[in-house]
């Protein structure tokens, strides 16, 4: 259940809350899915990290990556965000929505995650999707 040939559902970033750790993983994302102003995000975020923008208040950075996480998760579909996994606030990355029915983020992941083009995984992907399907006429 690929986003796009570059976006998976998955951790992005692991084990560091730290903005300048954060903004690579963050802005290639937002990259990859073809955000509107993705350059220009990119510029600012460098500038700021390099320091040749200044940062006033110690908080642009986390304030310009916030706005940038939240137009990747308006692009993603209702079922899944882009954000912090519930339970390790370390890993950042694109999860089921925890609001899901039961199961089906766990079918969701299992789906995205394997590269197996087995008869049954096959079934499982296109069961999700029939899923996921239903979900967005709710």
């Amino acid at each position: 259940m690929y986003i796009n040939e570059d976006i998976r559902i998955g951790t992005v970033s692991h084990g560091t809350l730290l903005p300048k750790d954060l903004a690579p993983a963050i802005i290639g994302t937002y990259e990859a899915m073809g955000g509107e102003g993705a350059a220009e995000y990119r510029a600012l975020i460098e500038g700021l990290l390099a320091g040749t923008l200044p940062d006033l208040y110690g908080d642009v950075l986390g304030d310009l990556l916030d706005e940038v996480m939240d137009a990747i998760s308006a692009q993603l579909p209702s079922y899944l965000y882009f954000g912090m996994l519930e339970g390790d606030s370390s890993d950042l990355g694109i999860w089921p929505s925890p609001e899901l029915p039961d199961g089906v983020a766990e079918m969701l992941l299992i789906a995205d995650q394997t590269d197996s083009n087995d008869v049954e995984i096959d079934a499982l992907r296109t069961t999700v999707g029939l899923l996921l399907d239903a979900l967005r006429d709710v």
